[in-house]
């Protein structure tokens, strides 16, 4: 198993006469290598709690955390920070609104993957739906779904082995919503990647995903059935 959580806990401690907040209530999730996991629930329910727990954002109050069967220590450290990553809802919080688009792409795969060459960065743009005459465009130049396919680029690039898919279609229209779909799923088939993808859609978590757990109020209810097999944009 690539990733699995074991009575994940999350609480928020009060202040004064404020009781404890619990965000997540002893979650257990599995995701296997290369299979796409759902996690569907109304705003509020802990699902990006999880998601940023998973990718090491936030410290879980108790539980545990593992990959490929080893314990996950927090901060991530080495190759576990490069496997987990997280694509967030809104891309533009993942750029620099002040560098063009080629330099934020670069930077983590300078990092991650020097011994590729930046030429096989720029081989990989198309797949992605990003192009040479987007590379100089600051991110306010950009549209939402450009702005989105850019960062799932960014996240990919670095050849990762979990990512957390935080509502990452909610703000496109449905033609760029279908378009960025169809990317993770046209990487996943080359990479085996894993997939957690957050959302309050469960029409469209049932297609996309493998498998799809359903939380509510911190606490994860139940196994919703999916249709990924069809999947076909």
């Amino acid at each position: 198993m690539l990733i699995r959580t074991h009575n994940l806990t999350k609480i928020y401690p009060g202040r004064f006469s404020v009781p404890d907040k619990p965000a997540v209530v002893d979650a257990c999730i599995d995701i296997a290598e290369g299979e796409t996991v759902g996690l569907v629930g109304e705003s509020g329910s802990g699902k990006t709690t999880i998601g940023h727990m998973l990718t090491g954002l936030i410290k879980p109050s108790s539980g545990e955390i593992s990959y490929c069967g080893d314990p996950v220590t927090l901060p991530l450290r080495g190759e576990l920070r490069r496997k987990l990553q997280i694509i967030f809802q809104h891309p533009e919080i993942s750029f620099n609104p002040r560098l063009p688009l080629i330099k934020s792409i670069e930077e983590p795969y300078h990092f991650y993957r020097k011994a590729d060459g930046v030429q096989a960065l720029y081989d990989e743009m198309g797949q992605f739906g990003i192009y040479p005459e987007h590379l100089n465009r600051l991110p306010a130049e950009l549209s939402g779904g450009e702005l989105q396919r850019a960062s799932i680029m960014r996240v990919l690039a670095v050849r990762p082995s979990l990512v957390v898919l935080d509502e990452v279609t909610s703000m496109l229209d449905s033609i760029s919503q279908a378009q960025v779909l169809q990317i993770l799923k046209d990487y996943q088939k080359q990479h085996q990647v894993s997939y957690l993808f957050i959302t309050h859609h469960e029409a469209l978590c049932k297609v996309f995903c493998d498998k799809v757990y359903r939380i509510h109020e911190g606490c994860i209810v139940g196994l919703v059935g999916s249709t990924s097999q069809g999947f076909n944009l």
